[in-house]
């Protein structure tokens, strides 16, 4: 059986697209943060900015694993 990727797990669970209140929980962050990574494009804005890209908050964790996995 093939393993779903941490993409498709965060698609499946929330949808294409989250409000920043919910992409602050799944980060574990709060939401001035939240829009900081989107203003210096850590994460992706969607719906004309109204939301924020599940799958860019995929890969921001896929990037912040890899990187703890370097040091």
């Amino acid at each position: 059986v093939e393993e779903k990727s941490r993409e498709e797990m965060l698609v499946d669970k929330h949808g294409e697209f989250v409000d920043r209140a919910t992409t602050a929980k799944i980060l574990g962050v709060t939401r001035a943060t939240v829009y900081h990574m989107l203003s210096d494009g850590r994460l992706d804005y969607a719906c004309e900015g109204n939301r924020v890209d599940v799958r860019s908050i995929a890969r921001y964790i896929a990037r912040k694993g890899r990187a703890a996995h370097e040091d």
